[in-house]
């Protein structure tokens, strides 16, 4: 189980729930409602696989966000949303997408949708195709979490409010998910029925592949478990709480990389370049950092590194973890028209703010990059404490 699963089946969910009490949410999870209602009703109506279509071009994410927006309580932005997809032959393609992660049982890790392009023409040339009709060329799979840790189980709809359960998931990777489906249309597990043919990922227009130049591109939250990435190009990328569990990214460059609470357990980073990288909070755990730059990256007490490996030899430079939550406390105070102190107080002590004003300007701080998703996620549970 990569450290990715490991962290978001493990975060609380009554954590979650006081949160959308203090924000004023009723009945189920915006999450749920995405992955469950909103999303299935754009991929069936009469204008679904237009939509579908779009989701595998480069407004794809923002499509997504738009779906969210009409229909959620809480606002999400388009970088909240990844995106992957393959053509696995002539006939079929398929899309998986990373939706924010799920915090309670029922909730979605991954969505994908299967595009079956023999069935188009019948559907595109039928005057207002009914929901049957878009079934016919497109499946809607959700691999959700299950009531038990570490569990997962997988659900298709064959039309609204038409779910079935096909069972027992796997562990949430794209790589995974598109197996999966392929599986079901017997496709083989190696692909080997399509000549020379490999799986090939592409994140916004993009092909994740070796060799290729991504530099600068937000790959954050993306699952890219046992990618071979040998080479890439990911200067000054956004790979933030990123899944590169096993991952081959030998020789690649990660300088200036942002690289917070990043998987990397096991990765093969033999002569990766991550001089300048943020490595705040990342797992290096059993990671190959032979011939690697470390030179002036940053981390801190929560990143873990390979046994016996000397980061401060290799040039690494440390931050203090507790940095950033003064920071909020800071901000908080001028915001209330109070000069800083030079030892700020616990956050959760500040007279003067409701708890969804705190709660609304940890989100602020963190969509603004001043917190990681993880510094959010603690700075929260101490306030609802």
């Amino acid at each position: 189980m990569s450290g990715w699963f490991e962290r978001h089946v493990s975060e609380g969910w009554e954590v979650e729930r006081q949160d959308r009490l203090a924000r004023g949410e009723a009945g189920p999870s915006n999450q749920h409602y995405f992955c469950h209602t909103l999303l299935p009703e754009r991929v069936f109506d009469a204008a679904g696989l237009q939509f579908v279509e779009s989701l595998m071009g480069k407004r794809g994410h923002e499509l997504l966000a738009e779906v969210w927006n009409r229909g959620c309580t809480k606002k999400a932005k388009a970088r909240h949303f990844k995106r992957v997809w393959t053509p696995l032959t002539d006939r079929w393609k398929a899309i998986v997408v990373t939706p924010p992660p799920p915090l309670g049982p029922g909730e979605v890790h991954l969505i994908g949708i299967w595009r079956d392009y023999a069935n188009s023409m019948v559907a595109s040339e039928k005057e207002g195709s009914s929901t049957g009709d878009a079934s016919g060329a497109v499946r809607y799979f959700c691999l959700e979490r299950g009531h038990v840790q570490g569990t997962t189980f997988v659900g298709e709809w064959l039309g609204l409010g038409n779910r079935r359960d096909l069972g027992r998931g796997s562990e949430p990777s794209p790589e995974a998910m598109i197996q999966f489906m392929a599986d079901l249309h017997g496709i083989n597990a190696d692909f080997s029925d399509r000549p020379g043919a490999e799986v090939v990922l592409k994140v916004d227009g993009q092909t994740i592949e070796p060799g290729a130049d991504l530099k600068e591109l937000d790959l954050q939250g993306a699952n890219l478990s046992a990618a071979n990435l040998e080479g890439v190009n990911l200067e000054g990328a956004n790979l933030e709480g990123a899944n590169l569990y096993k991952a081959n990214l030998k020789g690649a460059n990660l300088s200036g990389a942002s690289l917070p609470n990043v998987d990397f357990r096991g990765a093969n980073l033999t002569g990766a370049d991550l001089s300048q990288a943020n490595l705040t909070g990342a797992d290096l755990r059993e990671a190959d950092l032979k011939g690697a730059n470390l030179q002036r990256a940053t981390a801190n007490e929560r990143t873990v590194w390979p046994e016996g490996f000397d980061p401060v030899a290799a040039g690494v430079t440390f931050e203090s973890l507790s940095a950033s939550a003064n920071d909020v406390d800071v901000e908080l105070q001028q915001a209330d028209g109070r000069p800083a102190s030079s030892a700020p107080e616990p956050l959760p002590a500040e007279p003067g703010f409701s708890m969804a004003e705190k709660l609304g300007k940890l989100a602020d701080l963190r969509d603004r990059g001043m917190l990681t998703e993880e510094e959010f996620q603690e700075q929260k549970m101490k306030l609802l404490e």
